[in-house]
């Protein structure tokens, strides 16, 4: 089974059928997040690292999802990820949610995904972290300086005049030129 077709079929078992009004008004959204590999393979050199020398950190949501047919961006995250990753660590509240994608990274890969409760907060052993919460405030106190920390919906990404991307590093901002067809 191919780690698409194992995402989809996790989204059509957790998913939820209802929204409220509540859920979509306070939803963020990220138009760069189809791109998100090839921002972080720029951020990666722009840093002097290489994906392969990553060891990423992936703070899941905080966000159910609304209904079967959205699209889970923690899902779809993974799965542009996961490719030739060496190291992934996901914080989450829904550790089930994770279970069979762990075994199969494990089983199509090789890849030991490690999964931790996000109430355990302490210091873990990374380079790169892309957090997914919307709300709440940002995990940088638990991760060193040198660390690339990139909060996916708690900073705004925008674009600039030339089309370059301002990405948010934890307190400070990278410009991440203009590349391929990335439109918004």
């Amino acid at each position: 089974m191919g780690i698409r077709s194992f995402l989809k079929r996790l989204k059509r078992k957790h998913g939820k059928e209802e929204t409220t009004k509540e859920q979509e008004k306070v939803r963020k959204v990220n138009p760069y997040l189809l791109h998100i590999r090839d921002i972080l393979n720029k951020i990666l050199i722009q840093r002097g690292s290489s994906y392969g020398a990553m060891r990423l950190l992936f703070i899941d949501t905080d966000m159910e999802p609304v209904s079967m047919l959205e699209e889970d961006d923690v899902g779809l995250a993974l799965e542009m990820l996961s490719a030739d990753l060496n190291s992934l660590t996901i914080l989450t509240d829904r550790p089930a949610y994770f279970s069979e994608y762990v075994e199969t990274m494990y089983e199509e890969t090789g890849l030991l995904v490690q999964l931790a409760e996000k109430e355990r907060r302490r210091k873990y052993p990374v380079n790169t972290v892309l957090d997914f919460e919307q709300d709440g405030t940002m995990w940088s106190g638990l991760i060193s300086e040198s660390v690339i920390y990139i909060p996916i919906y708690k900073r705004p990404w925008t674009k600039g005049e030339n089309l370059d991307i301002f990405v948010p590093i934890g307190y400070n901002i990278i410009t991440v030129e203009k590349f391929g067809d990335i439109e918004t």
